[in-house]
């Protein structure tokens, strides 16, 4: 149950980090809007705070496995003297942990490296009002198609081996 929390908030932070990507593609490619921008930047530490708080969550609800084989011996050494149980390691978290820690580690350098090098297009304006203007103008082509009923596909498609009866 301990792993449910990790589980959903590094699918978060992976999702977050995605939608950083698409976004920060769409700025650069497509439309310099400031929304995204600002969308760009919110995902970007979004996901880095999300994959903390699951490894913290992890780290905090994670039972003690090492109690686990303590009770067994325990249990094996009331039934059978003679055989024991001692503890090798004192650090319950595999390397998994510190992997998780790393990679968490370098979300937050991209993290801080996009808040210091990512600048705004510094005609974000303009670019954003020149696409709006295009939208409304192919928005207005196709409603004077539509009126004139350039719409219909018989009308642009040929018979081909029908009749036009």
């Amino acid at each position: 149950m301990a792993s449910f929390p990790l589980f959903g908030l590094i699918s978060l932070a992976v999702l977050s980090n995605l939608g950083a990507a698409f976004c920060l593609f769409s700025y650069s490619k497509a439309l310099a809007d400031a929304s995204l921008r600002a969308w760009t930047g919110t995902l970007t530490l979004l996901g880095p705070a999300f994959a903390t708080g699951g490894i913290v969550a992890w780290a905090l609800l994670m039972p003690d496995l090492g109690e686990i084989p303590t009770s067994w011996a325990a249990l094996v050494g009331q039934l059978a003297p003679g055989l024991s149980y001692s503890e090798t390691r004192d650090f319950q978290f595999g390397w998994t942990f510190f992997a998780a820690c790393i990679i968490d580690f370098c979300m937050i350098i991209t993290a801080f490296c996009w808040m210091c090098m990512f600048k705004r297009n510094d005609d974000e304006e303009l670019e954003v009002a020149k696409q709006a203007a295009a939208d409304r103008a192919f928005c207005d082509t196709l409603e004077e198609e539509r009126a004139l009923g350039f719409t219909k596909a018989s009308e642009f498609a040929p018979g081909y081996g029908a009749t036009d009866d």
